[in-house]
């Protein structure tokens, strides 16, 4: 008798066991499945090299930084989001992480004609805007992160359908740079610096800002709740001039000549016609 109440004890042992087992994997299989965009954001953290015309991806271990405090600001090497760089390390000596997204993000396909066709320019003047800020604020390299390279769309269908149901761009162009980077900063779910003035007020997007955002701690941004709550807008209601000024205040007037905004630039200088070149106060000193 004693025998059988020891088999059988072992028996609901090892069946405990298996069940315990069995439910362990197929709770890890989901939660990889419920994340699995998540795992589609392919990113390389590169340090642009101000030596050589490379952007080189930095494989060795960094000590462990301070991120109190940390502004992510999204980043292409223009006047405005450089501007906004300059400010968070400069003016405010807080860490800043640059993030830039280096796939199309401005149409389905790459031939459409109104994707822009200056990736190098930026490329060229994101590491001379580096080199420079660091030659004049020596602080600041312990300030400015490595760029984040976005390089492939991250996927969330529901976050499309809503931000659709939003209608904020002209019915003729269905994917916009701003849908990516919405996109990424709801996915990563972390706050993002966008560097939007709001000075067309004859656009749907630009008159939904104003009709939205509110103002909180310096930023402008939308409620908490809101599909955008991640973006935030902290040059909104600016114009160029008074960015310049601005910086000029505060020493780094001469770092935003090396921006670079033209979409279509010919035989590497502005084409001057496109939105960006007539928005553009002062000229740019890069040149390829």
């Amino acid at each position: 008798m004693l025998i059988k109440i020891i088999i059988l004890i072992l028996l609901l042992f090892l069946i405990n066991t298996f069940n315990v087992e069995n439910f362990n994997n197929q709770y890890s299989n989901n939660q990889y499945s419920n994340n699995q965009y998540y795992k589609s954001i392919e990113e390389t953290q590169h340090k642009i090299n101000p030596t050589y015309n490379l952007i080189q991806i930095n494989n060795k271990k960094t000590p462990r930084q301070n991120n109190k405090g940390l502004v992510n600001v999204f980043w292409t090497g223009g006047y405005d989001s450089t501007f906004r760089i300059c400010e968070v390390a400069i003016v405010l000596e807080r860490p800043v992480q640059p993030i830039y997204m280096s796939y199309n993000i401005d149409s389905q396909s790459k031939n459409d004609k109104w994707v822009r066709n200056n990736r190098d320019h930026e490329y060229t003047a994101m590491k001379k805007i580096i080199n420079e800020i660091h030659n004049k604020f020596p602080y600041t390299k312990d300030l400015i992160r490595d760029v984040i390279f976005v390089e492939n769309e991250p996927q969330n269908i529901m976050f499309d359908q809503k931000l659709h149901q939003l209608n904020l761009w002209p019915g003729k162009r269905k994917i916009h740079q701003y849908n990516h980077l919405f996109k990424y900063a709801y996915v990563k779910n972390k706050p993002i610096d966008i560097g939007v003035l709001g000075i067309h007020r004859n656009t749907k997007f630009i008159n939904y800002l104003h009709n939205n955002l509110i103002q909180k701690n310096d930023n402008w941004c939308f409620p908490k709740g809101h599909l955008l709550e991640n973006i935030r807008f902290p040059i909104f209601k600016k114009t160029k001039t008074d960015l310049y000024n601005e910086a000029y205040e505060n020493g780094f007037e001469n770092i935003l000549s090396f921006t670079f905004s033209c979409w279509f630039p010919k035989d590497g200088k502005n084409c001057g016609m496109c939105p960006m070149c007539v928005d553009r106060i002062i000229p740019s000193k890069l040149k390829l």
